[in-house]
């Protein structure tokens, strides 16, 4: 039986975000966060598949406590519940790149 992916739950391993070689902080700008966050996966996407997705919709936003995580100097990983308005494609592709329940 598949699992399907959760468009709301905990995140359980952080999200993170990197642009030009730095660190995004969710917590100044989440809407640019989540828009990184969907180019992200999108690249992920065709680099696996050699296509981009269809529907190419992903909106991510952390709905509760929200907790921030210096793991190395160069990388912010963020933790609490979450919810996610995605396309199918983007959705599972969030699901396999972070660990969610």
């Amino acid at each position: 039986m598949t699992q399907q992916p959760k468009t709301s739950g905990n995140l359980l391993s952080g999200v993170f975000v990197q642009k030009d070689g730095a660190c995004l902080e969710y917590d100044r700008q989440p809407e640019i966060f989540s828009e990184m966050l969907r180019r992200q996966l999108l690249n992920i996407y065709y680099q696996r598949f050699g296509t981009h997705p269809e529907e190419q919709r992903f909106f991510f936003v952390i709905k509760d406590g929200l907790k921030k995580q210096h793991v190395v100097p160069s990388r912010i990983e963020y933790f609490g519940r979450y919810e996610v308005f995605a396309s199918t494609e983007l959705l599972d592709m969030f699901c396999q790149l972070f660990c969610v329940k």
